[in-house]
């Protein structure tokens, strides 16, 4: 009974918190990468290919923002759209149907919650007509933690 007891507490001791940026554009079509690390207590982000793997069964929290690179030669009908992929299927997606005919002023940025068991993966990709825009100030972001393992 120890054991389980000790077991348990460590479990809900340890944290699972990432932030992860990308600071150049992303393509349609793409899953998004991410080139720069800013946490990743816990190890389950891998920035290189995108995906956050679940280390432990729980309700998590995960928040997305991004610029998003207009093109004023475009038809105004363009947008941008972020599918929310969970083991490669898509769950939602959220969309900027920004109208707007200037250069890089749109954005879209959302949060979300999801209960995960261990193994789930997590990652995001690009569709619609807009590129995602990067640069050493305007970065897109991804970040999520473990609200409660249970």
């Amino acid at each position: 009974l120890t054991q389980q007891i000790t077991t348990r507490i460590t479990e809900t001791q340890e944290k699972i918190i990432f932030g992860v940026v990308r600071k150049t554009n992303v393509g349609v079509g793409q899953t998004i990468t991410f080139d720069t690390v800013i946490a990743n207590i816990g190890n389950s982000m891998d920035a290189s290919t995108g995906i956050f793997t679940a280390k432990r069964r729980g309700l998590y929290m995960f928040s997305f923002a991004a610029p998003i690179l207009n093109n004023p030669s475009e038809k105004p009908e363009k947008y941008a759209q972020i599918h929310v992929v969970k083991n490669d299927i898509r769950v939602f997606r959220y969309e900027d149907e920004s109208r707007k005919t200037s250069g890089v002023d749109g954005s879209i940025a959302f949060s979300w919650m999801f209960q995960l068991n261990e193994g789930d993966r997590i990652n995001l990709k690009l569709h619609g007509t807009h590129k995602l825009h990067g640069c050493s100030v305007e970065w897109t972001q991804f970040t999520g933690q473990l609200i409660h393992g249970n």
